[in-house]
């Protein structure tokens, strides 16, 4: 493995074989390249990819920032963990890739075509599909947020788990078990099959739009809680938030990004905690001030085992607090308990060079 930076004149007709680590480039354009090599923890910012084939490459924890790719496929390839940021994706395919946990934010994307790929627990944030094709693919447990699916055909994917609204759900093409799957995500049992059973599933999902989300049952471990409706119900639906720069995490998600050594701040919550709804709008300002993304750990939302271990290892016992992490680890000693001011908040961050 070598570390690479790449500053000089752009590259064209190459073919990459070789393993690079914490690989930088910044404004190229790549033409008419082969990549068959392995580019991990790198940071890939402003290039332009054109008639590329990335194929058997291993791309686990790479940033690509404000990049554009056209004509460019990925075959066979690892995306664990990748974030692909603020980019443009026009004519794309990816093919029999391994896409687990990857990020995908703010993305402008046309003929965007993804075949026998596995995108478990994923997540989609303001993209827009234009001709967006997906088939036998895995997205289990994906969240999408500000991405809308309105005609995209998932017949051939497996949805079990999916994190997104109902408007956003709105006007996708499923086969009939998923829409059993997806009546099921409304909380509604069905207690038995009649002939007009295919009309029922049908009216349900016309009015999935219009059903909101109901309360959970659970109480919290932490110790702030209230009556509060949850913004999720049983099933996993979430209600989306309208905050620009704070982006749910699940709690594979933040072991992900500490496994990568990842820079990130991470404000644990819970859904029906008042504390928490009266706090993250102050957050989110301080960070959409300062142009930073931020996350969010929704205890209240995970499985009972998932939220023991979450709350064990960040060692939280009230919500909201909000973790700093450097190169994947916490500076416990600027952690913000409870509602901390915007202040304290900006103080932290210039201490950090966030």
């Amino acid at each position: 493995m070598k570390n690479l930076i790449i500053n000089e004149d752009d590259i064209y007709n190459e073919t990459f074989k070789e393993s690079l680590t914490k690989l930088k480039i910044k404004s190229k354009t790549i033409n008419d390249s082969l990549f068959s090599c392995d580019i991990t923890e790198s940071i890939i910012e402003n290039v332009m990819f054109d008639k590329v084939t990335f194929d058997k490459c291993d791309l686990s924890n790479t940033k690509f920032i404000d990049c554009s790719f056209r004509d460019t496929k990925f075959i066979n390839c690892k995306l664990l963990g990748t974030n692909i940021i603020n980019s443009h994706l026009t004519n794309i395919s990816i093919e029999d890739s391994l896409c687990k946990f990857i990020n995908l934010v703010d993305l402008k994307t046309k003929n965007l075509i993804i075949k026998n790929s596995d995108f478990t627990e994923s997540s989609f944030y303001n993209i827009e599909l234009v001709k967006f094709v997906i088939t036998d693919s895995n997205l289990t447990g994906t969240e999408f947020i500000n991405t809308r699916l309105n005609g995209i055909d998932l017949s051939t994917c497996k949805i079990g788990g999916l994190k997104l609204s109902p408007e956003v759900l709105r006007g996708a093409k499923v086969n009939m078990l998923q829409a059993i799957e997806l009546v099921n995500l409304l909380g509604i049992e069905i207690v038995e099959w009649g002939i007009c059973m295919k009309k029922l599933i049908i009216l349900l999902l016309l009015l999935l739009p219009l059903c909101g989300c109901g309360k959970k049952d659970n109480e919290s471990t932490a110790t702030y809680s209230s009556s509060e409706e949850t913004n999720q119900n049983q099933s996993g639906v979430i209600k989306e938030d309208s905050f620009s720069n704070l982006k749910k995490l699940d709690y594979n998600q933040v072991k992900t990004k500490k496994l990568y050594k990842d820079t990130f701040i991470l404000v644990v919550t819970q859904t029906s905690c008042i504390h928490c709804h009266d706090f993250k709008p102050v957050l989110n300002s301080v960070l959409e001030s300062k142009d930073i993304l931020g996350y969010e750990l929704d205890v209240q939302v995970l499985s009972e085992n998932d939220k023991k271990a979450a709350l064990e290892e960040l060692d939280v016992d009230t919500t909201p607090q909000t973790l700093f992490f450097v190169n994947g680890v916490e500076k416990k000693e600027y952690r913000l308990r409870g509602e901390a001011t915007s202040k304290e908040i900006e103080d932290v961050i210039k201490k950090l060079k966030y």
